[in-house]
Protein backbone atom coordinates (compact mmCIF):
# COMPACT_ATOMS: atom_id res chain seq x y z
CA UNK A 1 0.00 0.00 0.00
CA UNK A 2 1.70 3.25 -1.09
CA UNK A 3 1.97 6.12 1.38
CA UNK A 4 0.33 8.41 -1.16
CA UNK A 5 -3.01 6.60 -0.83
CA UNK A 6 -3.28 7.01 2.95
CA UNK A 7 -1.96 10.58 2.82
CA UNK A 8 -4.57 11.55 0.23
CA UNK A 9 -7.24 9.91 2.37
CA UNK A 10 -6.04 11.82 5.44
CA UNK A 11 -5.91 15.13 3.57
CA UNK A 12 -9.42 14.71 2.23
CA UNK A 13 -11.10 13.49 5.42
CA UNK A 14 -9.31 15.61 8.07
CA UNK A 15 -11.53 18.67 7.42
CA UNK A 16 -14.58 16.49 8.20
CA UNK A 17 -13.51 16.46 11.85
CA UNK A 18 -14.87 13.47 13.75
CA UNK A 19 -17.28 12.27 11.06
CA UNK A 20 -16.23 8.87 9.70
CA UNK A 21 -15.99 8.13 5.98
CA UNK A 22 -15.53 4.95 3.96
CA UNK A 23 -14.42 4.08 0.44
CA UNK A 24 -13.09 1.40 -1.88
CA UNK A 25 -9.55 0.46 -2.90
CA UNK A 26 -8.56 -0.79 -6.35
CA UNK A 27 -5.39 -2.68 -7.22
CA UNK A 28 -4.15 -6.01 -8.49
CA UNK A 29 -2.77 -9.36 -7.32
CA UNK A 30 0.72 -10.12 -8.63
CA UNK A 31 2.07 -13.51 -9.74
CA UNK A 32 3.16 -14.30 -6.19
CA UNK A 33 -0.30 -13.63 -4.78
CA UNK A 34 0.64 -10.29 -3.18
CA UNK A 35 -2.09 -7.63 -3.05
CA UNK A 36 -1.09 -4.21 -4.43
CA UNK A 37 -3.27 -1.16 -3.77
CA UNK A 38 -2.91 1.54 -6.43
CA UNK A 39 -5.97 3.79 -6.34
CA UNK A 40 -9.45 4.18 -4.86
CA UNK A 41 -12.30 6.57 -4.18
CA UNK A 42 -14.76 7.76 -1.55
CA UNK A 43 -18.41 7.56 -2.67
CA UNK A 44 -21.23 9.50 -1.07
CA UNK A 45 -21.95 8.35 2.48
CA UNK A 46 -25.55 7.39 3.18
CA UNK A 47 -24.76 7.59 6.90
CA UNK A 48 -21.85 9.19 8.73
CA UNK A 49 -21.41 9.76 12.46
CA UNK A 50 -18.40 10.06 14.82
CA UNK A 51 -18.51 6.27 15.22
CA UNK A 52 -19.99 4.86 12.01
CA UNK A 53 -20.05 5.31 8.24
CA UNK A 54 -21.83 3.56 5.40
CA UNK A 55 -21.99 3.88 1.63
CA UNK A 56 -24.35 2.18 -0.80
CA UNK A 57 -23.28 -1.33 -1.76
CA UNK A 58 -23.93 -0.58 -5.42
CA UNK A 59 -20.59 1.25 -5.49
CA UNK A 60 -18.81 -2.10 -5.29
CA UNK A 61 -20.53 -3.12 -8.54
CA UNK A 62 -19.73 0.26 -10.13
CA UNK A 63 -16.05 -0.09 -9.21
CA UNK A 64 -15.98 -3.70 -10.46
CA UNK A 65 -17.57 -2.61 -13.74
CA UNK A 66 -14.92 0.11 -14.20
CA UNK A 67 -12.22 -2.48 -13.52
CA UNK A 68 -13.76 -4.84 -16.09
CA UNK A 69 -13.82 -2.03 -18.65
CA UNK A 70 -10.09 -1.40 -18.07
CA UNK A 71 -9.20 -5.07 -18.27
CA UNK A 72 -11.19 -5.75 -21.43
CA UNK A 73 -9.83 -2.72 -23.28
CA UNK A 74 -6.18 -3.20 -22.40
CA UNK A 75 -3.81 -4.02 -25.27
CA UNK A 76 -1.40 -5.78 -22.91
CA UNK A 77 -2.95 -9.16 -22.10
CA UNK A 78 -0.02 -10.19 -19.86
CA UNK A 79 -0.98 -7.76 -17.09
CA UNK A 80 -2.79 -8.92 -13.97
CA UNK A 81 -6.40 -7.79 -13.80
CA UNK A 82 -7.31 -4.54 -12.09
CA UNK A 83 -9.88 -5.26 -9.39
CA UNK A 84 -11.41 -4.15 -6.10
CA UNK A 85 -8.88 -5.26 -3.49
CA UNK A 86 -9.90 -3.46 -0.33
CA UNK A 87 -11.88 -1.07 1.76
CA UNK A 88 -10.72 2.11 3.49
CA UNK A 89 -12.42 4.02 6.26
CA UNK A 90 -11.56 6.60 8.89
CA UNK A 91 -11.43 6.50 12.69
CA UNK A 92 -11.10 10.22 13.52
CA UNK A 93 -9.37 10.55 16.91
CA UNK A 94 -10.25 6.93 17.76
CA UNK A 95 -7.03 5.14 16.88
CA UNK A 96 -6.42 2.05 14.78
CA UNK A 97 -8.51 -1.09 15.23
CA UNK A 98 -11.45 -2.92 13.69
CA UNK A 99 -14.67 -2.63 15.67
CA UNK A 100 -17.23 -5.42 15.67
CA UNK A 101 -19.16 -3.52 12.98
CA UNK A 102 -15.93 -3.10 10.97
CA UNK A 103 -15.28 -6.84 11.16
CA UNK A 104 -18.80 -7.53 9.89
CA UNK A 105 -18.39 -5.02 7.04
CA UNK A 106 -14.96 -6.44 6.20
CA UNK A 107 -16.38 -9.98 5.99
CA UNK A 108 -19.31 -8.84 3.86
CA UNK A 109 -17.11 -6.99 1.35
CA UNK A 110 -14.57 -9.78 1.31
CA UNK A 111 -17.33 -12.20 0.33
CA UNK A 112 -17.97 -10.16 -2.82
CA UNK A 113 -14.59 -11.02 -4.36
CA UNK A 114 -14.09 -14.53 -5.82
CA UNK A 115 -10.84 -15.49 -4.07
CA UNK A 116 -11.41 -13.57 -0.81
CA UNK A 117 -8.21 -11.57 -1.33
CA UNK A 118 -9.23 -8.37 0.36
CA UNK A 119 -7.62 -5.91 2.81
CA UNK A 120 -8.82 -3.09 5.01
CA UNK A 121 -7.13 0.23 5.72
CA UNK A 122 -8.02 2.35 8.73
CA UNK A 123 -6.94 5.98 8.78
CA UNK A 124 -7.05 8.34 11.74
CA UNK A 125 -6.67 11.76 10.09
CA UNK A 126 -6.70 13.63 13.40
CA UNK A 127 -3.85 11.59 14.91
CA UNK A 128 -2.07 11.15 11.58
CA UNK A 129 -2.09 7.34 11.89
CA UNK A 130 -2.83 4.56 9.43
CA UNK A 131 -2.98 0.79 9.51
CA UNK A 132 -3.33 -1.96 6.91
CA UNK A 133 -5.35 -4.91 8.22
CA UNK A 134 -4.73 -8.12 6.24
CA UNK A 135 -7.50 -10.08 8.00
CA UNK A 136 -10.79 -9.41 9.74
CA UNK A 137 -9.94 -12.16 12.22
CA UNK A 138 -7.18 -10.08 13.82
CA UNK A 139 -8.87 -6.72 14.50
CA UNK A 140 -5.85 -5.19 16.24
CA UNK A 141 -3.12 -6.53 13.99
CA UNK A 142 -1.98 -4.06 11.35
CA UNK A 143 1.06 -2.70 9.56
CA UNK A 144 1.72 0.85 8.41
CA UNK A 145 1.37 1.65 4.71
CA UNK A 146 4.71 2.00 2.97
CA UNK A 147 6.37 2.13 -0.43
CA UNK A 148 5.28 3.34 -3.85
CA UNK A 149 3.42 1.81 -6.78
CA UNK A 150 5.74 0.06 -9.24
CA UNK A 151 3.74 -0.19 -12.49
CA UNK A 152 4.78 -1.20 -15.98
CA UNK A 153 3.21 0.56 -18.97
CA UNK A 154 0.53 -2.08 -19.40
CA UNK A 155 -0.70 -1.83 -15.82
CA UNK A 156 -0.38 1.95 -15.82
CA UNK A 157 -2.63 2.05 -18.88
CA UNK A 158 -5.24 -0.12 -17.19
CA UNK A 159 -5.34 2.07 -14.12
CA UNK A 160 -5.75 5.17 -16.25
CA UNK A 161 -8.66 3.51 -18.06
CA UNK A 162 -10.20 2.65 -14.69
CA UNK A 163 -9.81 6.21 -13.42
CA UNK A 164 -11.14 7.61 -16.70
CA UNK A 165 -14.28 5.51 -16.25
CA UNK A 166 -14.67 6.62 -12.63
CA UNK A 167 -14.32 10.26 -13.70
CA UNK A 168 -16.96 9.70 -16.41
CA UNK A 169 -19.28 8.22 -13.79
CA UNK A 170 -18.58 11.23 -11.59
CA UNK A 171 -19.57 13.64 -14.35
CA UNK A 172 -22.82 11.76 -14.91
CA UNK A 173 -23.78 11.28 -11.25
CA UNK A 174 -22.29 14.51 -9.88
CA UNK A 175 -19.36 15.33 -7.64
CA UNK A 176 -21.48 14.85 -4.53
CA UNK A 177 -21.84 11.17 -5.49
CA UNK A 178 -18.07 10.68 -5.76
CA UNK A 179 -16.62 13.46 -3.59
CA UNK A 180 -13.05 12.16 -3.73
CA UNK A 181 -10.87 10.06 -6.02
CA UNK A 182 -7.58 8.79 -4.57
CA UNK A 183 -5.16 8.52 -7.51
CA UNK A 184 -2.24 7.42 -5.32
CA UNK A 185 1.12 7.63 -7.09
CA UNK A 186 -0.69 8.43 -10.36
CA UNK A 187 -1.69 11.86 -8.99
CA UNK A 188 0.57 14.01 -11.18
CA UNK A 189 -0.37 12.09 -14.32
CA UNK A 190 -4.06 12.46 -13.49
CA UNK A 191 -3.66 16.20 -12.90
CA UNK A 192 -2.07 16.50 -16.35
CA UNK A 193 -5.13 14.72 -17.74
CA UNK A 194 -7.38 17.35 -16.19
CA UNK A 195 -8.60 15.61 -13.02
CA UNK A 196 -9.35 17.68 -9.95
CA UNK A 197 -6.98 17.41 -6.98
CA UNK A 198 -9.62 16.38 -4.45
CA UNK A 199 -7.37 15.88 -1.43
CA UNK A 200 -5.49 19.13 -1.96
CA UNK A 201 -8.72 21.05 -2.58
CA UNK A 202 -10.28 19.63 0.60
CA UNK A 203 -7.22 20.64 2.62
CA UNK A 204 -7.35 24.16 1.16
CA UNK A 205 -11.07 24.49 1.94
CA UNK A 206 -10.47 23.16 5.43
CA UNK A 207 -7.69 25.70 5.95
CA UNK A 208 -9.98 28.52 4.82
CA UNK A 209 -12.70 27.34 7.21
CA UNK A 210 -10.12 27.18 9.99
CA UNK A 211 -8.99 30.73 9.25
CA UNK A 212 -12.61 31.86 9.28
CA UNK A 213 -13.13 30.15 12.64
CA UNK A 214 -10.01 31.85 14.03
CA UNK A 215 -11.37 35.21 12.91
CA UNK A 216 -14.69 34.44 14.59
CA UNK A 217 -12.88 33.53 17.81
CA UNK A 218 -10.86 36.75 17.60
CA UNK A 219 -14.11 38.71 17.28
CA UNK A 220 -15.54 36.88 20.30
CA UNK A 221 -12.40 37.61 22.34
CA UNK A 222 -12.56 41.29 21.39
CA UNK A 223 -16.23 41.32 22.32
CA UNK A 224 -15.44 39.75 25.68
CA UNK A 225 -12.67 42.30 26.21
CA UNK A 226 -15.16 45.10 25.50
CA UNK A 227 -17.64 43.51 27.88
CA UNK A 228 -14.90 43.16 30.49
CA UNK A 229 -14.00 46.82 30.00
CA UNK A 230 -17.64 47.75 30.57
CA UNK A 231 -17.73 45.61 33.71
CA UNK A 232 -14.60 47.32 35.01
CA UNK A 233 -16.24 50.70 34.43
CA UNK A 234 -19.35 49.58 36.31
CA UNK A 235 -17.12 48.26 39.10
CA UNK A 236 -15.38 51.64 39.36
CA UNK A 237 -18.73 53.43 39.39
CA UNK A 238 -20.01 51.14 42.15
CA UNK A 239 -16.85 51.77 44.16
CA UNK A 240 -17.36 55.51 43.72
CA UNK A 241 -20.96 55.23 44.89
CA UNK A 242 -19.83 53.24 47.94
CA UNK A 243 -17.28 55.94 48.74
CA UNK A 244 -19.92 58.66 48.47
CA UNK A 245 -22.31 56.68 50.67
CA UNK A 246 -19.55 56.23 53.25
CA UNK A 247 -18.88 59.97 53.12
CA UNK A 248 -22.57 60.71 53.59
CA UNK A 249 -22.75 58.23 56.49
CA UNK A 250 -19.71 59.85 58.10
CA UNK A 251 -21.27 63.28 57.56
CA UNK A 252 -24.50 62.11 59.14
CA UNK A 253 -22.63 60.79 62.16
CA UNK A 254 -20.82 64.14 62.55
CA UNK A 255 -24.12 66.03 62.20
CA UNK A 256 -25.77 63.82 64.78
CA UNK A 257 -22.87 64.44 67.19
CA UNK A 258 -23.11 68.18 66.63
CA UNK A 259 -26.86 68.13 67.24
CA UNK A 260 -26.32 66.16 70.44
CA UNK A 261 -23.75 68.72 71.64
CA UNK A 262 -26.08 71.62 70.88
CA UNK A 263 -28.94 69.92 72.71
CA UNK A 264 -26.69 69.39 75.73
CA UNK A 265 -25.60 73.04 75.70
CA UNK A 266 -29.20 74.21 75.32
CA UNK A 267 -30.26 72.11 78.27
CA UNK A 268 -27.59 73.68 80.46
CA UNK A 269 -28.62 77.17 79.42
CA UNK A 270 -32.27 76.54 80.09
CA UNK A 271 -31.55 74.75 83.34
Amino acid sequence: VPRSIVQQAMDFTAPRGRMEMGGLLVGHIDNEGVTHVVTGFFPEQIRATPGYCEFDGSWVAIAASACQHANENSDDRSCPDVRVVGWIHTHPDLGLFLSSIDVSTYSSLKGMVPDSKFIAIVVDPLRNEDGVFPSEHRPRHYVEASGISDLDEGLRGRYHMFLDRIQETRKIKGTEQIPAVLPGDLRLERLLRGDSDDSHDATRRGFQRLKSKVWELEDEVNSLKSSLGGLNLIKRQISSIHARLDAIETSKEKSASQVSSLNSLLSKLIG
